[in-house]
């Protein structure tokens, strides 16, 4: 390898990553009106939909909720490390 292709191939990648950055930078800055105008009737029919949500949210009642996990003393815990290697003085 040639270390003046190397410095000539980080120089063209850093450059080209910076267009490019700098390419979706202009195109947010150029199509910023578009972004609130497309989203201004999505968030009419949202607001409308979340009114309506809020009306049976307050109708409904919440009943008892019980932990459905079994508790801690009943869990079937894993073996030992020592169980799993004994540690044996005539083995070393």
């Amino acid at each position: 390898m040639n270390p003046s292709n190397v410095l000539l191939s980080a120089i063209i990648s850093l450059f080209a990553t910076m267009v490019v950055f700098g390419g979706c930078l202009w195109c947010l800055y150029r199509y910023r009106h578009c972004i609130g105008n497309c989203n201004s009737n999505s968030a009419g029919v949202a607001r409308n939909s979340r009114d309506a949500g809020m009306a049976t949210v307050d109708q409904i009642q919440v009943a008892d909720v019980h932990p459905s996990a079994p508790p801690e003393d009943d869990k079937d815990l894993p073996p030992s490390y020592e169980a799993l290697f004994p540690a044996s003085p005539s083995a070393r």
